[in-house]
């Protein structure tokens, strides 16, 4: 997705997080290794994301040696507000681990925040 230097959009943002979800869901932690133990969201080991480490994950690079303009952070905060309202939650952390929650779910609510920028 980005990389240090480059700009990211919220729409970039969110479509890179929804194709991890994609690949692999988790609650409860930012996310887990092939072993189901927890690891960094950006960690090359990663398999699984929440939505949230997802969100972070889809920039690409780790964030202490990424160069974020305040633009970039930015975007980041809009495609999180873009996924609470779509969820209709104040916090997508506790959304993303209720009890029940299936990937389904998670995935539609990336599906309606993409919409809402089109």
């Amino acid at each position: 997705m980005g990389g240090a230097g480059r700009q990211v959009t919220a729409k970039e943002i969110l479509v890179g997080a929804r194709a991890l979800v994609d690949q692999g869901w988790c609650q409860g932690v930012d996310a887990r290794d092939a072993h189901g133990d927890r690891c960094a969201p950006w960690h090359r080991e990663a398999r699984a994301w929440s939505v949230l480490g997802a969100l972070v994950a889809s920039e690409g690079e780790e964030p202490d040696v990424r160069a974020h303009a305040a633009a970039s952070i930015a975007e980041l905060g809009h495609a999180v507000a873009l996924l609470a309202d779509a969820a209709e939650t104040s916090s997508l952390q506790a959304w993303n681990d209720a009890p029940g929650r299936t990937v389904e779910e998670v995935l539609g609510v990336f599906d309606r925040a993409l919409a809402r920028l089109s």
